[in-house]
């Protein structure tokens, strides 16, 4: 299924666009290189988890016990 089909059914059901098929559609609409697509999907993915890291230490309260 293309791009375009995915978008269309998400909207047609009243969804909103998963970040994941946002950059699918921005870099297809940018008409982006594979290297440029995979350098942009790779930067993605390494902000997502810079992003889960910082936040796996702010979880609880401070002075309490497990």
């Amino acid at each position: 299924m293309g791009i375009t089909q995915r978008v269309l059914e998400f909207y047609e059901a009243g969804k909103k666009l998963p970040k994941a098929e946002t950059l699918e559609v921005l870099l297809q609409v940018a008409g982006a290189t594979a290297e440029e697509a995979a350098r942009l999907r790779r930067l993605r993915d390494e902000a997502h988890a810079a992003r889960e890291g910082l936040g796996s230490h702010h979880h609880g309260r401070v002075g309490a016990t497990m």
